[in-house]
């Protein structure tokens, strides 16, 4: 696939002073480098936030259990929650 990007002068600058000191071989192995970084990073910011979630909705749980609201057999596995609040993939 071939994709064409426009960018402001000084980015090009940029991207030419990588490829000459040889961290890259040519522009586009920077600049497929470059996406695969950022989905990694947005990848792991995505996950990062539903494990804040999975143990927010753990300690509520936890809660209703100790203060006798719900018992452990009334309790739902985090699959299921997850399913229900659409936080699974």
């Amino acid at each position: 696939m071939v994709l064409t990007v426009d960018v402001p002068d000084g980015l090009e600058r940029e991207i030419d002073s990588e490829v000459e000191k040889g961290r890259y071989q040519n522009k586009s192995e920077l600049v497929r480098d470059a996406i695969r970084r950022l989905l990694e990073e947005r990848n792991e910011i995505e996950r990062a936030e539903m494990s804040k979630e999975y143990a927010e909705e753990i300690k509520k749980r936890m809660k209703q259990v100790e203060e006798g609201e719900v018992g452990l057999d009334d309790m739902r596995t985090m699959d299921e929650i997850a399913e229900d609040e659409n936080m699974k993939d």
